[in-house]
């Protein structure tokens, strides 16, 4: 095998077939193709929210740059990659490596270091600050039908024999770095950095407890969410979040202050809301989250999960309707690719309840939506999406897209009189 095909960064996307062939008849092979290969590669562009409570964005742009010397700074903070990593010319497998986990892997290429609990295996003989090739293991298949991936914590790496996923990590090399402590210590311990970067595929500015509770790192499709949900509006509202935001908050709470800057409280179970109590819901719906980049597996979704996600999106979609009292606005928002929770979801809200429309979006930045429908599997799986006219109104963040985004979509409806009723 050909050292520099090896030690290189080229990961193919692993899909379950069955959602391999459902996303090819939504987007056409080639198209799936590059988003696939989008999805294993980080955004290049960090981009970060001012707290105006406590800074300005000049502000936070001049303290960034004494921060970050080498970064251009507009709206974003800009990274760049992927980059041929020099390894060295040792021979094959004789290289001093480091094996992380997937999870891991996905942080570093984002920016982080190496931590302990990411590491599953070392070479032997590696001492604090020597200099180690890190690598990825990626869930494999395995007889059964299911993923595992086939290294346990701790192992040692002796050559081809100790190593069962040599193979499987041609290409799948993310940089150099220095252990910060022997193979022995790295194991031994719990927390801290095992390896430093020195070399990395992706070079993208590490923003971790960077001017902390001045900025937050935020995807610009999230950004864009919450300007959709009120813009154009200069009322006092009420506004109902769902999703992980208020079961995250209400965790921080009970954790007490540490890393969240609460000062104690105490947290009281909400006894739910009359209907048409708000003027506005953001429905930030939980989702298969296959838009999320950077991704080095993708096998763990099934037709069957997909399915179950909408039907869950579907019952939250109803509750936020009888929140919403007419002349509101409910926004819906997924972090996925998959239509059956996007333009799927939209058809349902718009088939069930005569008295919702699509609203235009400001500001407009991601594309339209996919139209028509999809049947697969001998008619056993049928999806309705959008007509040409409401693909239009809906914004679609596509990640392989020159904005550089994660996989996002974005729905914004009006909400008018609710006695014209509910289609059954």
């Amino acid at each position: 095998m050909d050292s520099s095909k090896r030690y290189s960064y080229n990961p193919t996307l692993h899909w379950n077939p069955q959602v391999e062939e459902y996303f090819i008849n939504a987007y056409g092979a080639e198209h799936f193709d590059r988003i696939s290969k989008a999805l294993t590669r980080p955004s290049c562009y960090s981009c970060l929210r001012v707290n105006k409570l406590k800074s300005s964005s000049d502000a936070i742009i001049e303290k960034l740059k004494a921060i970050l010397h080498e970064t251009n700074y507009v709206v974003f903070v800009e990274g760049s990659g992927p980059y041929m990593v020099d390894y060295g010319d040792a021979p094959l497998g004789s290289q001093k490596e480091v094996i992380v986990s997937r999870k891991c892997a996905e942080s570093v290429l984002r920016g982080a270091q190496v931590f302990v609990p990411g590491v599953l295996a070392c070479s032997a003989h590696v001492e604090k600050g020597g200099i180690v090739s890190v690598s990825v293991a990626v869930e494999q298949p395995i007889t059964d039908g299911g993923w595992s991936v086939g290294i346990t914590r701790g192992t040692v790496l002796q050559g081809l024999e100790s190593d069962p996923q040599y193979f499987e990590r041609s290409g799948m090399y993310i940089g150099q770095g220095i252990t910060t402590m022997s193979r022995a210590g790295i194991f031994r311990a719990s927390e801290g950095i095992a390896v430093e970067m020195t070399n990395r595929v992706f070079k993208l500015p590490s923003l971790r407890d960077v001017l902390r509770g001045e900025i937050f790192l935020q995807n610009l499709p999230s950004i864009i969410t919450a300007h959709v949900l009120v813009s154009n509006e200069n009322i006092k509202e009420r506004i109902y979040v769902s999703k992980a935001v208020a079961r995250k908050n209400n965790r921080r709470l009970k954790n007490g202050p540490g890393r969240s800057n609460c000062v104690g409280g105490r947290v009281a179970k909400s006894k739910g809301f009359r209907p048409n109590s708000f003027d506005r819901v953001l429905l930030d719906a939980p989702c298969s989250a296959l838009g999320l980049r950077p991704r080095l597996f993708a096998g763990e979704e099934t037709i069957d999960s997909l399915r179950g996600h909408g039907t869950y999106q579907r019952r939250m979609f109803d509750q936020a309707v009888q929140l919403v009292r007419p002349g509101g606005v409910i926004v819906y928002s997924t972090c996925t690719i998959n239509p059956g929770e996007n333009e799927a979801v939209v058809r349902y809200a718009l088939d069930t309840y005569n008295f919702l429309t699509l609203a235009p979006q400001n500001p407009r930045v991601g594309g339209p939506g996919l139209v028509g429908r999809s049947e697969l599997f001998d008619g056993r799986y049928i999806e309705e999406w959008l007509t040409d006219e409401e693909a239009e109104l809906v914004q679609r963040f596509d990640p392989s897209s020159s904005l550089d985004t994660i996989g996002f979509f974005i729905a914004k409806f009006n909400v008018g009189q609710k006695d014209k009723g509910i289609v059954c």
